[in-house]
């Protein structure tokens, strides 16, 4: 699975294998741990792009 992944994000697939292109020849890719994830949430950050979360003080209802 690891592999397919790699070779997902990397594009080195002929074609993308599955239906959603988010991961299709991103480029790099990045392992973030769920406790680093949500600690960045709390402080008001994207943990993805670093930039702060326009929605981090919007509530949503479940």
């Amino acid at each position: 699975m690891a592999e397919f992944l790699r070779r997902l994000i990397i594009g080195e697939f002929d074609a993308c294998p599955i239906s959603d292109t988010t991961l299709w020849n991103a480029g790099t890719g990045r392992f973030l741990h769920w406790r680093e994830e949500r600690r960045l949430q709390d402080e008001g950050i994207d943990p993805w792009t670093g930039e702060p979360d326009p929605y981090a003080d919007i509530g949503f209802d479940d």
